[in-house]
């Protein structure tokens, strides 16, 4: 029974190996054709591959540009005798994924176990690289800081405008009323002294009228005193005298004093 077992055990071993075999003839027949999807196809079925058959599994992504994969396939690799492919491979597919620090690194590595032109290359390619990107980066940074600068300066420009616009408002507000309070004032005093002008008026006006009652209230008591003045016998005589030559006759009579009796007379 164990026989049996070890045998069916052989046979399935030696089947696998069979069928690994076949794969990685096919698999590789692919790959030197150039067609890496239909490589991938057969060394994926390979239970246990080797180094040298990771690294055309490596390739085979790096080829049809999955360089994520290429990477993590490169990684497995630790067989000395490819450690320098593996490190060049390796830089090219951090390269390609934009890694660029990560790719430098591996350059480097792979220049220590032995000198290469196309490595030493790429090394230098991508030390400028780096350079020209630090250079763009530190380039818009000091462009973003000198855009804030610009735009803090519009803004503090701005707030001085809309301060001074406020400034200008209060004065302006305050001149207003300033010139408001001036008219109204002036206003004010042209109305009290028109006020006073036409009170003075008023007062002259009344003073006249009084000085004019006065002056006939004089006159009147003149013009009473010449009519209750007794006539002198001088001008009565004359008077008479004077009615005589005209032919008319008059009844005037002596005024007697007070006291005395006065004649009865009568007319013609």
């Amino acid at each position: 029974m164990k026989k049996l077992i070890v045998i069916l055990m052989l046979s399935i071993f030696a089947y696998s190996g069979i069928l690994d075999a076949y794969y990685v003839k096919k698999g590789e027949s692919a790959y030197k054709m150039g067609n890496y999807k239909e490589a991938l196809k057969y060394f994926q079925k390979i239970q246990n591959p080797t180094d040298k058959l990771r690294y055309d599994i490596a390739n085979s992504y790096y080829k049809l540009n999955k360089y994520s994969d290429a990477i993590r396939e490169y990684q497995k690799i630790s067989e000395k005798d490819l450690e320098f492919k593996k490190l060049h491979n390796l830089g090219n597919a951090y390269a390609k994924s934009k890694q660029i620090d990560a790719a430098i690194k591996a350059y480097e590595d792979a220049l220590k176990i032995k000198e290469d032109k196309d490595t030493r290359y790429n090394l230098e390619l991508l030390k400028k690289l780096k350079k020209e990107q630090q250079k763009k980066k530190q380039n818009k940074k000091n462009k973003n800081q000198n855009k804030k600068k610009k735009d803090k300066k519009k803004q503090n420009k701005q707030k001085n405008q809309n301060n001074n616009n406020s400034s200008q408002n209060q004065s302006g507000n305050k001149g207003a009323k300033k010139d408001k309070d001036k008219k109204k004032k002036k206003n004010g005093n042209k109305k009290q002294k028109d006020k006073q002008n036409k009170d003075k008026k008023d007062k002259n006006s009344k003073n006249r009228q009084k000085q004019k009652d006065k002056t006939a209230r004089h006159i009147k008591r003149k013009n009473m005193a010449v009519k209750k003045a007794p006539i002198s016998d001088m001008e009565e005589k004359k008077y008479l005298k004077m009615l005589e030559g005209r032919k008319i006759n008059s009844l005037m009579l002596p005024m007697k004093n007070k006291g005395e009796k006065s004649e009865t007379i009568k007319p013609w």
